[in-house]
């Protein structure tokens, strides 16, 4: 498996990374419909936008195509904290490794940017 991690992109929307944000939300909304709403894909595709928007969001790629992602922020108000947002795998790559592989890059993203916390669990 000759994985990528990188920046998403806008760009990215049509390249997966839509299927695997509505794959993901439609997960919660199954385990839990209290929680989570019966919302459209579309509206799905509008918070998405956002989230690219208010978030950082980092893919990864397995041969080219978008299999995964993380989305985070870094907050600062007395120091420096990083929080991971969302992770998702499509559940066809599951088991491989690819959520370590994210967080471990997420991780030295917070090193990188000096962070004293990083609410983060591996």
């Amino acid at each position: 498996m000759n994985s990528i991690i990188r920046e998403a992109t806008i760009d990215d929307l049509n390249r997966g990374l839509l299927d695997i944000f509505i794959q993901g939300y439609r997960y919660h909304q199954n385990g839990r419909p209290d929680v989570f709403a019966n919302i459209s894909d579309e509206t799905l595709k509008e918070d998405l936008i956002k989230n690219l928007e208010d978030l950082s969001t980092i893919v990864i790629l397995d041969d080219d195509v978008i299999v995964g992602y993380l989305s985070y922020k870094i907050k600062e108000k007395h120091s420096k904290k990083l929080d991971v947002d969302q992770l998702v795998i499509d559940e066809k790559y599951r088991g491989k490794g690819l959520g370590k592989k994210l967080m471990e890059e997420v991780r030295n993203i917070a090193l990188k940017n000096n962070c004293v916390s990083a609410n983060i669990k591996m």
